[in-house]
C-alpha cells in the first residue's frame, strides 16, 4: 500500500480513482433500475467505509487530508445506495 511507504500522493491518488469506479458503479446501478443490485453494492461499500476509517486513523494529523475527504464521499456514496435499497 502507497501510504505504507510514505508516497501519500499515490495513495491519495488511489482514493481518488476509488471514488471515481465507486461513482461509476452507481450510476450503472442507476441506470439497471434493480434494487436488489443496490445491497449487494451497500455491504461491500460499507466495509470499505470501516477499512477507510482504519486508514485515517493511521495516517499522522498532517497526512489525513485527502483520507478524510474521501470518507465524506464514500459516506454520500453508501447514502445514495441505501437509498436504491430502499426503493422497491
Amino acid at each position: 500500500m502507497a501510504y505504507d511507504k510514505g508516497q501519500i500522493k499515490a495513495g491519495d491518488q488511489h482514493l481518488e480513482e476509488m471514488i471515481k469506479l465507486l461513482n461509476v458503479c452507481v450510476s450503472s446501478l442507476e441506470a439497471a433500475h434493480r434494487s436488489r443490485n443496490y445491497k449487494s453494492a451497500e455491504i461491500r461499500v460499507k466495509g470499505l467505509m470501516r477499512r477507510l476509517k482504519t486508514l485515517v486513523g493511521d495516517l499522522s494529523v498532517d497526512d489525513r487530508g485527502w483520507a478524510e475527504y474521501t470518507a465524506r464521499q464514500l459516506e454520500e456514496i453508501h447514502d445514495k445506495l441505501l437509498s436504491g435499497v430502499m426503493k422497491k
